[in-house]
């Protein structure tokens, strides 16, 4: 079990997230028995805005007690570069962090060559 989702979108509709808050050091609160292997890590809340899942975004590790310099060199361009679930602190939800409203997605599909009259491959 990973305590990383390894993504910046939502993970259940794959919508863009939004911080709730600045970027702030991880606390014993969001990080449980894992604190001290995260301690200096700065983090966020963050949610989804069309569902509502809550998440923990990570924003910049290069102080994390465990990781040194190499791991997370800073935030992308959305303002952090990970997520963990918020209330679970792991890769797997807690009840508090699945999405409150459902989302209806559209796949769009665009023609890309002009139709040659063979069978078309569902996808």
């Amino acid at each position: 079990m990973s305590r990383n989702l390894g993504r910046t979108n939502c993970d259940y509709c794959d919508d863009a997230l939004r911080l709730e808050e600045a970027a702030r050091p991880i606390t014993r609160e969001d990080a449980g028995a894992y604190f001290e292997e995260y301690e200096g890590m700065l983090v966020a809340a963050a949610s989804c805005p069309s569902c509502g899942a809550e998440y923990l975004a990570w924003v910049d590790a290069r102080q994390c007690a465990s990781f040194g310099t190499d791991f997370g060199q800073g935030p992308e361009k959305c303002g952090f570069f990970d997520l963990s679930y918020r209330s679970a602190f792991n890769d797997e939800p807690g009840e508090r962090d699945r999405p409150k409203r459902r989302v209806r997605v559209r796949v769009v599909r665009e023609c890309t060559a002009p139709y040659d009259g063979a069978p078309v491959a569902q996808t």
